[in-house]
C-alpha cells in the first residue's frame, strides 16, 4: 500500500515541477521572442518581422516591429500596450493605455507583390449578402479602450508627414473620441496640416452602432498667402428601425465638391444611393502637396440601387468635364489640347442582362472630336454573347469621328511624327444574327498625310481612305476592311482588302487575310523611297493568309509584274508562294517556291527551312534548290540598283562606318544546303548540278563541299568562308580556295563578251586562293587578296590580232604587186618596201591566231587591290612569250573593265622568225630552245575583255620604212 502512495505522490510532485517550469519559460522573454518569431506570418502577401517581446500579466512589450505589405513597410520600434493577458484569455480586451511613437510609415514602396510560379487559383468564394458594414466588424470578444497615444512619420512620394492619434473612451454606451493631426510640408515650402475628429460608439461590448469622422485640410505657403481649408465628413450609423445610412461630403468654403449618400433598409431590401460632382483644378491645387495638376472641371449627378447580393445593379446620371494642360502628366500631352467630355448613361447589370437604356458620349476639343450614342434600348446576355433590341431591324449604336485631330497620336509615337487633316468617319451598330454588325455610315478619311521620323520626312501628301464593318455573335465574330486606299496627288499608291474571324468557343483559330495591289513607282516616289531602286513601271500584287491558333500557319503570295527599270528595259516577272508554320513551341518551318519568267523562259527557286529557336539563338536547317536558272535574266534585276558615289561634304572627312561588334549572322546557327540541275549563262555556257553546304556557327560562315560541272566539260571545287573576330580592326576574315579543271574557255569568254570572238580558246585548269580583312563582307568583291594560277597544254590564242580575215590577205596581194612593179623597173626600195609589206602581212596572219602546247599564267591582287599578273609564260611551235605586268583597279569597273598592261618578251621560230628577221626586228642568236628573241619588248594595253596592240602595230609599221 505504501509502495503505490509513494509512486502517486512522486508523480504529482513531477507533474506540478513541470507546470512550474512551464509557467517560468512561458514569462521569460527569450522564449515569447522565439514563439513571436516562429508564428509571425511572412508570404508574399504580408510578412511581419519582429525584434524582442516581453508579456507579463498586465503590460508588453514588442520591439524593433516591421510589417512589409505591397505598397507599404511600416517599422514600430517600440509598443506598449497595457492590457490584462488573463481578461483577454477569457474574451475580455480592456486596453489601458497604447503607445506607440517613432514609428515610419513608408508608402513610397512598390504595389506590386511578387506571386509564386506555383502559386494555385483560389477557389471562388460563395456569395453572400450585404447586410451592412456594422455586421461585419462585429467583433469576436469584448472590447474597451481607455487611451491611444500613437505618433509617428508618414513618407510620401515628395515629401513626409508628421502624424499622432490620440484618444480613447471606447465602451458600451459611451462616444469614443479620437484626434488625428497630421503636418506635411513639401518641396515648395508650402504645408498641409490635418485636424480631424474620429468618433465611434458602442452599443454592446461587441458591436458598434455609429461612426463619424469629422476632418479639416488646411494649406498654407507662398503660392497661397490667403491659405486654402477643406472640409471631409464622413459618417455611417445603424438604426434598428430603418437600416444604415452611409455619407460622404468633400466640401470647400460653401461649396460641396463630392456628395455620397447610400441608404440600407433594415430588413432585405435593396441599397440605394445618390451622388454628385462638381470639383475643379482650383478646389484641389493646394492640396495635392506641391505635385502639379492639369486644369479639369467635373460636375455630375446620378443615382444607383444594387440588391444585397449584388446581383441586380442599376445606375445612371450625367457627367461634364474638361481637362487641359495634360502635359504636366506627360510632356507629349500637351499635343492633346484641352478635351472636352459629355456623357449620360442609364445601365442596368445582373448576372444574365446587361440593358443600356440610355448611353451617350461625346469628345470634343477646339472642335467635335468623336461621338457615341445608343439609338434604342439595347440588352446583353453576357453569359451567352445574345444581343437583343426593342427594334431589331433598327440601329443601336451610332459611331461618328467628327474630326479625331492626327496630333492626338503624338504622345504615343515615339520620334515619329504625323500631320495632316482630321479623321472623318461615322458608323451604325445593329442587332444581327443575336450579337451586332457595325456598318460603315460614311467611309474614314485622313487627307494631306505627312509622316516624318526624327525630322526626316517618309511620306508626304497622302490620302487615305477605308471603309470597314464587323459582326459579332454568339458564334463568333468577323471584321472587313475593304476599300482601303492610299494616294498623292490622285496617283494611287496602295489598294487593300483585309477580313478576319474567329469562331466561338475554346481554342477557335483566328483566321485572317489580305489581299493587296502597289504602285511601286508611286511608292518609291515617297521620301523614304527615294533612291531605293531605278524602277519606271512594275506591279506588286498579292494574298497574305493567317490562321492563328495554337499552331499558327501564314501564307503569302507575292506577284511582281509589269517592271521596267528607268531606262524602260523590260524585267522578267516574279511570282512567289510562301507558307509557314509555327508551332506551339516556336519552331517554323518554311517552304518558299520562287518562279522568275520572261519570253518564254523560266526560272525556279525553291527553299525549304526549319527553324527552331534555342537558348543561343535560332537553329536553321534549310534547303536551296531548282532546275533552271537563267542567269542573264536574274542579272537584269541589278539595274534597279541605283548608282551612288558616296562623297564627304567639303571640309569634312568622310565618314567611316562603325565597326560592327558581332557577324551578321548572330543569332543564327545551323546550315543551309543548296542544289541546282542547271544554271544558264548563254547557250553556250550552261553549268549543271551545283551544289553545297553552308554552315553557320557563332563566329564563322563556311562553304564546304561545293561543286559543279560545265556542260562543255570540266569541273569546279570551292571550299572556305568567313571568320568573325570582334577583337580585330577588321573583324571578317575571308579565306577561299576554288579550282576548275579541264574547262573550255571559249564559252566562258563568249559569255562574258557577248558577239566578240574568244581571246582564248582551249582547255585550262585554275586554281585561286582569295584571302583578306574587312569591316564588312561587301568589301571583299574589290579587296580580297590571292593568287591564281591558270595553266593549258593546248589552245588558241588572240590577244596579239592586229587584223583578221580579208584584211591581211590583201595587204598581201598588195605588197605582191608593188614588188612586182619594183622589179619591172629596177626600183630596189621600192621591192625592199614590197618586202617588208609582206613580211608584215604575214607576221601579223600567224600573230593573230597563235596555236600553242603550254600557257602559265600566275597573277595576285596586291595591297594597292591592282590585280598583278606575276607571270606569263606561252609556249608554241613558232612563238615563245613571257613577261608580266597587271591590271591597275578602278572603283566602279570589273576586273575585266579595268586598265591592262603587259610587258612581253617575244622568241620566235621557222616562218615567223623569217617575216620578223626580214623586218630587223629578231636577235642573231638563238636561245636554247631554238627561238629568236625580238629585239624589242612587246607592250599590251587594253583591257582583259579587249587586249590592246597598238604598240606592236607600230612596231611593225615602223618596221616598214626602217
Amino acid at each position: 500500500m505504501k509502495k503505490p502512495l509513494r509512486i502517486l505522490l512522486i508523480v504529482c510532485a513531477s507533474l506540478i515541477l513541470v507546470c512550474v517550469i512551464a509557467v517560468v519559460l512561458v514569462f521569460t522573454p527569450g522564449v515569447q521572442t522565439w514563439a513571436a518569431h516562429k508564428f509571425a506570418p511572412n508570404t508574399a502577401e504580408l510578412s511581419v518581422g519582429l525584434g524582442r517581446v516581453n508579456a507579463g500579466l498586465n503590460q508588453t512589450r514588442v520591439e524593433n516591429i516591421r510589417v512589409v505589405q505591397p505598397g507599404l513597410v511600416l517599422t514600430i520600434p517600440v509598443a506598449d500596450v497595457n492590457v490584462s493577458v488573463i481578461d483577454a484569455a477569457g474574451g475580455k480586451i480592456a486596453v489601458k493605455r497604447l503607445v506607440a511613437k517613432g514609428w515610419v510609415l513608408d508608402l513610397t514602396a512598390p504595389w506590386l507583390a511578387p506571386v509564386p510560379a506555383s502559386s494555385p487559383k483560389p477557389a471562388e468564394a460563395a456569395r453572400t449578402a450585404f447586410n451592412g458594414i456594422f455586421n461585419l466588424i462585429q467583433l469576436p470578444f469584448d472590447l474597451a479602450v481607455d487611451g491611444v497615444d500613437l505618433s509617428g512619420e508618414v513618407i510620401l512620394p515628395n515629401g513626409r508627414a508628421q502624424v499622432s492619434i490620440t484618444g480613447g473612451g471606447i465602451a458600451v454606451g459611451h462616444d469614443g473620441k479620437f484626434v488625428i493631426t497630421g503636418e506635411f510640408k513639401a518641396s515648395d515650402s508650402s504645408v498641409l496640416s490635418v485636424h480631424g475628429d474620429l468618433l465611434a460608439r458602442m452599443n454592446t461590448s461587441r458591436t458598434f452602432e455609429r461612426f463619424a469622422l469629422a476632418a479639416t485640410a488646411a494649406a498654407s505657403g507662398p503660392q497661397l498667402p490667403a491659405g486654402a481649408k477643406i472640409e471631409v465628413n464622413l459618417s455611417a450609423g445603424r438604426d434598428e428601425a430603418h437600416g444604415e445610412a452611409y455619407a460622404a461630403v468633400l466640401r470647400a468654403g460653401s461649396r460641396n465638391l463630392v456628395q455620397l449618400a447610400i441608404n440600407l433598409p433594415a430588413g432585405t431590401a435593396p441599397l440605394a444611393g445618390s451622388w454628385q460632382l462638381d470639383v475643379s483644378t482650383a478646389d484641389v491645387t493646394p492640396f495635392a502637396l506641391g505635385r502639379p495638376l492639369p486644369d479639369f472641371t467635373a460636375k455630375g449627378r446620378g443615382a444607383f440601387s444594387a440588391d444585397r447580393l449584388f446581383t441586380q445593379i442599376k445606375t445612371d446620371g450625367s457627367f461634364d468635364a474638361s481637362i487641359d494642360k495634360l502635359d504636366v502628366i506627360k510632356p507629349g500631352f500637351a499635343a492633346l489640347g484641352r478635351l472636352m467630355l459629355a456623357a449620360g448613361f442609364d445601365v442596368a447589370i445582373s448576372e444574365d442582362l446587361i440593358r443600356l437604356t440610355k448611353f451617350d458620349v461625346r469628345v470634343s476639343g477646339a472642335n467635335p472630336v468623336a461621338s457615341v450614342s445608343a439609338v434604342q434600348v439595347i440588352e446583353f446576355n453576357p453569359k451567352t454573347g445574345a444581343l437583343t433590341a426593342a427594334d431589331p431591324a433598327g440601329d443601336l449604336l451610332k459611331i461618328t469621328l467628327d474630326g479625331l485631330p492626327l496630333s492626338w497620336a503624338k504622345p504615343f509615337l515615339g520620334d515619329l511624327a504625323v500631320s495632316g487633316d482630321a479623321v472623318r468617319g461615322a458608323f451604325t451598330a445593329s442587332a444581327h444574327d443575336g450579337g451586332f454588325a457595325v456598318r460603315p455610315a460614311a467611309p474614314i478619311t485622313i487627307t494631306n498625310l505627312s509622316i516624318s521620323k526624327a525630322g526626316i520626312t517618309l511620306v508626304n501628301a497622302l490620302d487615305v481612305a477605308l471603309s470597314a464593318q464587323a459582326d459579332y455573335s454568339p458564334k463568333g465574330w468577323t471584321a472587313e476592311v475593304s476599300n482601303f486606299s492610299v494616294s498623292s496627288a490622285a496617283v494611287g499608291l496602295l489598294k487593300v482588302t483585309a477580313k478576319a474571324g474567329q469562331s466561338a468557343g475554346d481554342k477557335q483559330p483566328l483566321a485572317a487575310s489580305v489581299t493587296y495591289e502597289i504602285d511601286l513607282p508611286a511608292v518609291l516616289a515617297q521620301p523614304v523611297g527615294t533612291g531605293l531602286l531605278a524602277l519606271s513601271k512594275g506591279i506588286a500584287r498579292g494574298e497574305l493568309t493567317a490562321s492563328v491558333a495554337d499552331t499558327q500557319t501564314i501564307s503569302v503570295i507575292l506577284q511582281l509584274a509589269e517592271l521596267a527599270a528607268t531606262d524602260f528595259a523590260a524585267l522578267p516577272t516574279v511570282a512567289l508562294q510562301a507558307r509557314a508554320v509555327v508551332d506551339a513551341t516556336g519552331h517554323i518551318n518554311v517552304q518558299a517556291p520562287v518562279v522568275i519568267a520572261m519570253e518564254g523562259r523560266r526560272s525556279d527557286i525553291t527553299l525549304g527551312a526549319s527553324l527552331t529557336p534555342g537558348r543561343e539563338g535560332m537553329m536553321v536547317t534549310a534547303q536551296l534548290g531548282g532546275d533552271t536558272l537563267n542567269i542573264p535574266d536574274l542579272m537584269l534585276f541589278s539595274s534597279l540598283v541605283p548608282s551612288k558615289s558616296v562623297a564627304a561634304a567639303p571640309g569634312k572627312p568622310a565618314t567611316k562606318a562603325p565597326i560592327p561588334t558581332a557577324p551578321l549572322w548572330e543569332g543564327v546557327s545551323g546550315e543551309l544546303t543548296f542544289a541546282f540541275q542547271k544554271l544558264i549563262y548563254s547557250k553556250d555556257l550552261q553549268v549543271t548540278d551545283m551544289g553545297g553546304v553552308i554552315k553557320l556557327s557563332p563566329s564563322a560562315l563556311t562553304l564546304e563541299n561545293i561543286q559543279a560541272a560545265l556542260k562543255t566539260g570540266g569541273k569546279m571545287k570551292a571550299g572556305g568562308g568567313l571568320k568573325f573576330d570582334a577583337t580585330q580592326q577588321q573583324p571578317y576574315g575571308l579565306q577561299a580556295d576554288v579550282a576548275l579543271t579541264n574547262v573550255d574557255s571559249a564559252p566562258l569568254l563568249r559569255a562574258l563578251s557577248p558577239g566578240k570572238p574568244a581571246q582564248l580558246e582551249g582547255k585550262f585548269d585554275l586554281r585561286a586562293q582569295a584571302s583578306g580583312r574587312a569591316v564588312d563582307p561587301s568589301e571583299f568583291s574589290g579587296n580580297a587578296l590571292g593568287d591564281i594560277s591558270l595553266t593549258s597544254r593546248g589552245g588558241t590564242i588572240r590577244a596579239l590580232s592586229m587584223k583578221t580575215g580579208a584584211a591581211v590577205d590583201n595587204a598581201g596581194k598588195a605588197a605582191a604587186i608593188v614588188g612586182l612593179f619594183g622589179s619591172l623597173t629596177g626600183n630596189e626600195s621600192t621591192v625592199k618596201y614590197a618586202d617588208r609589206t609582206r613580211a608584215v602581212a604575214d607576221v601579223t596572219k600567224q600573230l593573230a591566231a597563235i596555236t600553242f602546247t603550254q600557257l602559265n599564267v600566275i597573277a595576285g591582287r596586291d595591297a594597292q587591290n591592282n590585280f598583278a599578273i606575276k607571270d606569263l609564260t606561252l609556249l608554241s611551235p613558232i612563238v615563245h612569250l613571257t613577261g608580266s605586268g597587271g591590271v591597275t583597279y578602278t572603283e566602279g569597273l570589273s576586273l575585266l573593265q579595268q586598265p591592262l598592261l603587259l610587258t612581253l618578251k617575244l622568241g620566235a621560230r621557222d616562218q615567223l622568225a623569217d617575216g620578223l628577221r626580214s623586218l630587223n626586228l629578231l636577235n642573231t642568236e638563238p636561245d636554247k630552245e631554238g627561238y629568236f628573241a625580238m629585239t624589242e619588248d612587246l607592250k599590251l594595253d587594253g583591257t582583259l575583255q579587249a587586249v590592246g596592240t597598238s604598240h606592236l602595230s607600230a612596231l611593225l609599221k615602223r618596221a616598214i620604212t626602217n
